[in-house]
């Protein structure tokens, strides 16, 4: 799961003692990597972990169109590894593979996706899981340039919640197009 072009080294978990950090996510979600069921986790449910919660993974069924959602892809996130755009900016040459991020899609293919650099207002609920648990900052993003590929996020590409989200991120993010 390694990149070889990242180098940073800050990972260390019970299963990465020697803590070089994974090049690759999950699909999580777009807008909020963990609780707002968008990606390929359904919302979060009250679990009996030590985190309190539980993350139960979506159907086969549930994926509206394989051929157009991420399953894994580049990310800089740390652990849990995500692929949401609020955790992919890592400074300038952030889009590490010549201004490409490489994706894998539900349906197994993979593809080279053009990334651009914003910065994305703050927000508290856009849409999603109505007890979702936390605020974000006014922060650098890292996201598709083309505004169709960030809807590759969404298990539902087409679906209500994914046409809100993209919105908002369209209207809320200044792009500079930098990698």
């Amino acid at each position: 799961l390694y990149c070889p072009l990242r180098f940073d080294a800050d990972c260390s978990t019970v299963g990465n003692k020697g803590g070089r950090c994974y090049g690759y996510g999950f699909n999580w979600g777009f807008y909020n990597p963990w609780d707002d069921g968008i990606g390929l986790l359904n919302p979060q449910q009250q679990g009996v972990n030590r985190e309190g919660f539980k993350l139960v993974g979506k159907t086969e069924s549930q994926v509206t169109q394989p051929a157009k959602t991420f399953l894994f892809g580049d990310t800089w996130a740390t652990p849990d590894y995500t692929l949401a755009v609020f955790t992919n900016w890592n400074g300038p040459g952030s889009a590490r593979h010549f201004g490409h991020f490489n994706f894998v899609y539900v349906d197994g293919h993979a593809k080279s996706v053009p990334m651009r650099h914003g910065v994305t207002d703050p927000d508290e609920h856009i849409v999603g899981n109505v007890l979702r648990t936390h605020f974000i900052d006014r922060s650098d993003t890292l996201s598709p340039a083309s505004d169709e590929d960030l809807k590759s996020y969404c298990s539902d590409v087409s679906g209500e919640d994914c046409t809100a989200i993209v919105n908002w991120f369209l209207k809320h993010t200044t792009f500079d197009y930098e990698q």
